[in-house]
């Protein structure tokens, strides 16, 4: 995977397969956001975002959040195969890109412990 592409393959894109993370998770907590996971056999760690209005009311503060997000991702290696879902909380657009950032290199150690 290049590293400023986000394929479809990597994606969790349907209803369908959010419902089935939030069926059973596991779950990685961190200050402001959760990690919902779940086991698949595509062979690959795929990503879905929610930043829902209510958490982040400004469209620029939810991209830059979801931005974040799919770039930590994207640096992310041996996560094996599991769909993750992203969900933000209120009060995560006030803090910093930095913040987020080692917020999310944190939930990733964490992922990986239970994945690997």
């Amino acid at each position: 995977m290049a590293a400023s592409s986000f394929p479809k393959s990597v994606r969790l894109a349907t209803g369908k397969d959010f419902t089935r993370v939030f069926e059973k998770p596991r779950k990685v907590r961190a200050n402001g956001f959760t990690f919902y996971l779940r086991e698949n056999d595509m062979g690959q760690a795929r990503l879905g975002l929610a930043v829902p209005k209510k958490a982040v009311r400004l469209a620029v503060d939810r991209n830059r959040i979801k931005r974040l997000v799919r770039e930590s991702f994207r640096q992310q290696s041996g996560l094996g195969s599991v769909d993750i879902v992203f969900l933000a909380y209120k009060g995560i657009d006030e803090r910093t890109n930095h913040d987020i950032m080692s917020a999310l290199n944190q939930a990733w150690i964490q992922v990986a412990k239970i994945y690997a």
